[in-house]
């Protein structure tokens, strides 16, 4: 198995630092090697210099008495224990040097030389001073130096020869510490010169290593962003190649997670398409020969304008505009024509992509859902023309003959007819609910916007519902007096406050009081309708505001439109409406149902 980077690396830090730890190992030998030399000289150095003072000391012991012996004043001269003494520590010097030093080879006989005569040179120096103790006569003492002359020569020659031994061991020490100075040099500038190589060597060998590998990932990655084929897989084991081991996994699943994709389009159910800047179809999924009668070829440069009939020309240019212009998805619906000359109606969900500069769209069949709400229109036009108009005919004449205009009729016969009337009023109610909830639902109901007094309108609707509140004896409690201006419809608000009380006073019990709340913040004013009663089942809260939904309670009693309708106007002002239980702050055990809404101020 191949080294990982991390080894790899570690080897390229240790190679060079391993050859540099030699070097200086070898050095610091070399160095070590000087200064034994350096010691070595200094202390030939320092046995040359004693030796030579032993030397002379030795001869001037030996002749000086012999000189001086006439010479010198009685008072002045040495006993002869006081020279033996000197002399024997000086031998002792001498002998001490020469035993005391590792002498070798030529140094070895030389020194026994000297020592030799050392040893001839004290006998006859010590038989000289003997012979001078017994007789100082003038010839004696010639005799004595004739023979004590020869020996201090032999001597001197044997001392000097070992110090001019010496001198030459010094000398070749000497040329032995350039020689080594050179060779610290020589190992300065090799330590250097290898480090180099052994560096470059290791970050040739180091980038030869990872060279192909980071060569083969980039070619890689490049691939794998072109949508191209990837080069094989690297098979070593170091982080490299796990590295590029993963970017073909990567590869691979997002190969796979295109393949679903593009399944998923070739299998959607709604036409899927992509546009170019021009509004021209660039590619499109197989059900558009489902949608259009036209193959993805066929429909391959067409622009989707040119799909539209005449009328919606424009308004397809205009969605495409209005998609690339914006970060947002835009929506619009179109009347296709296919290739039979049918129409198609659809919805198109278009998005805008900057990265692929190209225009993402959806389009959906809503051919049955303009169907429905055609079937829907004609049924609201229906009732609004064939029903409410004979209603309100009907309702006419039978006011007429309730009021015995056309002569009085029999209390059973007039009972009979205002029954009829308030049954007929009942239903123009139920069809002006199911007409003005049908235009809202699709945006046809226009907003008078201005601003308004809530407190008048508060009034405005109170008046209304008062008479039903009266003929069950419930009071309503109401902040007439508040001035502040609400920016809405007016009609539509005192509708939605006149369906609301009219509510709170159906599901409150007799002898009870509704109560109006206000409350403001700087940018919305918010109205509560508060009422006792049962309260609403939590169950049924989440749908309470949706179209014909009832509670048991009123199964019998409205049309369920009203708080839808009131839902929609609050939310077409951009407010909000809602419902919430709360015990009574009176009567803890009254529960009470609070109806609000919220609206802009001024």
């Amino acid at each position: 198995m191949r080294s990982k980077l991390v080894i790899l690396g570690l080897t390229i830090v240790a190679v060079p630092a391993l050859i540099q730890l030699a070097l200086l190992c070898g050095m610091s030998s070399l160095l070590w090697s000087i200064q034994q030399e350096s010691l070595a000289a200094r202390e030939s150095r320092a046995k040359i210099n004693r030796l030579d003072n032993c030397m002379i000391k030795i001869t001037e012991f030996f002749f000086l008495p012999l000189v001086s012996e006439s010479d010198s004043a009685p008072g002045n001269r040495r006993s002869d224990s006081e020279i033996i003494a000197e002399i024997a520590a000086v031998e002792k010097e001498a002998r001490e040097l020469l035993d005391g030093n590792d002498y070798e080879g030529a140094a070895a006989l030389k020194a026994a030389k000297v020592r030799a005569m050392l040893d001839e040179f004290t006998s006859i120096g010590a038989e000289s001073l003997e012979q001078i103790r017994k007789g100082r006569t003038h010839e004696e003492r010639n005799q004595v130096m004739d023979i004590l002359g020869p020996a201090a020569d032999r001597f001197a020659r044997e001392v000097t020869g070992l110090i001019d031994f010496e001198k030459a061991q010094r000398e070749q020490i000497t040329e032995l510490k350039e020689h080594d100075r050179e060779q610290v040099k020589i190992w300065l500038l090799s330590t250097a010169i290898l480090s180099l190589i052994a560096s470059g060597v290791m970050a040739v060998f180091f980038t030869a290593r990872i060279k192909t590998p980071i060569r083969r990932i980039s070619d890689n990655l490049q691939a794998l962003a072109n949508n191209a084929p990837l080069q094989p897989a690297l098979t070593s084991a170091d982080e490299l190649g796990a590295l590029e081991r993963l970017i073909h996994s990567v590869a691979d699943e997002i190969h796979l997670a295109i393949e679903r994709e593009r399944s998923a389009v070739e299998m959607a159910a709604d036409l899927i398409c992509v546009l170019d800047e021009s509004g021209a179809i660039v590619s499109v999924n197989e059900i558009s020969e489902l949608f259009l009668g036209s193959t993805p070829t066929e429909l391959k440069g067409r622009r989707l304008s040119s799909l539209c009939l005449v009328e919606q020309i424009l308004e397809a240019d205009e969605l495409v505009r209005n998609a690339i212009a914006s970060n947002e998805a835009k929506t619009a619906d179109l009347a296709l024509e296919r290739k039979d000359g049918s129409i198609i109606y659809t919805r198109w969900s278009c998005l805008w992509s900057d990265r692929e500069e190209e225009l993402f769209c959806v389009a959906r069949d809503i051919s049955r859902e303009k169907q429905l709400q055609k079937m829907k229109m004609d049924f609201v036009n229906m009732i609004s023309h064939d029903l409410r108009s004979p209603l309100t005919s009907m309702i006419g004449g039978l006011t007429i003959l309730a009021s015995g205009i056309k002569g009085e009729l029999p209390p059973a016969m007039k009972e009979e007819a205002e029954a009829a009337i308030a049954s007929a009023q009942k239903l123009v109610e139920f069809i002006n609910d199911l007409l003005d909830f049908q235009k809202l639902d699709e945006g046809k109901m226009p907003l008078d916007l201005s601003d308004h007094e809530l407190g008048a309108m508060l009034g405005e609707a109170v008046k209304v519902v008062r008479p039903l509140a009266i003929s069950r004896s419930i009071e309503i409690e109401a902040p007439l007096e508040n001035t502040d201006l609400v920016h809405c419809d007016r009609n539509k608000i005192v509708q939605v406050i006149i369906n609301l009380l009219s509510n709170a006073v159906k599901f409150s019990p007799e002898d009870s009081s509704i109560r109006i709340r206000l409350s403001s913040s700087p940018k919305v004013v918010k109205v509560s309708i508060e009422n006792p009663g049962n309260p609403i089942p939590e169950d049924f809260r989440s749908r309470i505001f949706e179209p014909f939904e009832q509670t048991p309670a009123s199964r019998h009693q409205g049309t369920g439109l009203g708080l839808a309708i009131c839902k929609m106007i609050v939310e077409a002002h951009d407010g909000a409406i809602g419902l919430e239980d709360l015990g009574d702050e009176d009567r803890i055990d009254q529960p009470i149902t609070r109806f609000w809404f919220e609206l802009k101020r001024r």
